[in-house]
């Protein structure tokens, strides 16, 4: 009788075993992680061209984001002059950011900013934004004809979305510092649009090369 119902008992566990390891598992989404939004200095060995101000600069603060949601990063740049009890904000830029993959700020680049001896990066505040990201394998790149000398390089939305786009580049030497950030700008393309852009890619030696996608869908007027 005991060995009968050790049997029943063993068959019992072998049959919840198979239905535990068969029903279909539950996908959790997904959450938003600050922790996945990084901001960080970068000082380039040469100097860093940024297009959406037509000007250059020697340090970034290069803003990543890891998470497959949009992140809404906004945060201060206060300017010192000056050490110890002299020190005193002369200076201050606030910046807030859509950020998809990347986003980057240049240092000390505004034209009406007076000669400062420091800076912080203050009042940081991370969370999920509104909005999705547009998929990679919707958006096209290829390199095209010169004109004028100068490379250039066409985007195409393949997606059937409206949205707004940039390809983002940074370039590091053997010891991780930065070389150079390229952008392709933002590009406004309705669903099906191509259009076609200057190619601004670093043409000087780097060891490695990080690539980012700024896919974001917007309504177009």
């Amino acid at each position: 009788m005991k060995k009968k119902l050790l049997s029943i008992v063993l068959c019992f566990v072998l049959v919840a075993g198979c239905c535990v390891a068969f029903a279909p598992a539950t996908v959790q989404a997904k959450k938003f992680s600050k922790k996945k939004v990084k901001i960080a200095v970068k000082k380039c060995k040469g100097s860093v061209y940024l297009p959406e101000d037509d000007c250059a600069c020697k340090k970034v603060i290069l803003v990543t984001n890891k998470n497959k949601k949009l992140a809404d990063v906004t945060f201060d740049v206060i300017y010192y002059k000056g050490k110890g009890s002299d020190k005193k904000e002369v200076y201050r830029t606030s910046h807030s950011l859509i950020v998809a993959q990347v986003s980057y700020i240049g240092i000390g680049n505004d034209e009406e900013m007076p000669s400062f001896s420091s800076y912080k990066i203050k009042h940081i505040k991370i969370k999920k934004a509104k909005g999705k990201q547009i998929s990679k394998k919707k958006v096209i790149i290829k390199n095209i004809k010169k004109q004028d000398g100068l490379k250039r390089i066409s985007m195409k939305n393949n997606s059937k979305s409206d949205g707004v786009f940039e390809r983002v580049r940074v370039y590091f030497n053997k010891k991780g510092k930065l070389l150079n950030v390229s952008s392709t700008c933002i590009q406004e393309l309705r669903a099906g649009e191509r259009v076609k852009i200057y190619n601004t890619d670093y043409s000087g030696k780097y060891y490695k090369m990080k690539t980012y996608y700024n896919y974001i869908k917007a309504k177009l007027d």
